[in-house]
């Protein structure tokens, strides 16, 4: 379940191929705050390095676990739906949206809810946004 749940939380990196056009390589900054019910609010910001390849990549864990559904792509905004199956039995759905500024700029929202057996289900948002913030460095 951990490994389904990071790579779900992780879909601010790859979103822009949800776009009609992908956004450009080169350092990206990437804000999100996560809520969780009993916790405080958890904002992170960090910049990666994105190349084209990067870009291009899905934002669906590649296996068989995870599958992306009712994906729609209106104007500049995407919006999706996801269903996980773990190992173990547990079982992750949520649904987001994202909105394309332009290519190097996006931001959204993720809503994700994991049931796993024997426990009450869990309820996670997070908001993201990122931002092209210039090259990478060679």
């Amino acid at each position: 379940m951990k490994k389904i749940l990071l790579a779900l939380l992780g879909l601010g990196f790859t979103l822009p191929t949800l776009a009609a056009q992908p956004a450009k390589a080169g350092l990206w900054e990437y804000s999100f705050r996560m809520e969780m019910p009993g916790m405080p609010p958890q904002p992170m910001t960090h910049k990666v390095c994105q190349s084209a390849q990067d870009m291009e990549a899905s934002p669906v864990p590649q296996d068989d676990h995870c599958k992306l559904k009712n994906y729609k792509l209106s104007g500049n905004t995407a919006t999706w739906q996801i269903e996980c199956q773990g190992d173990a039995g547990e079982k992750t759905s949520g649904e987001g949206s994202v909105t394309f500024q332009n290519d190097s700029a996006y931001s959204g929202e993720t809503r994700i809810r994991v049931q796993a057996k024997g426990q009450p289900a869990m309820e996670m948002k997070q908001k993201f946004s990122a931002r092209r913030v210039g090259d990478c460095k060679k």
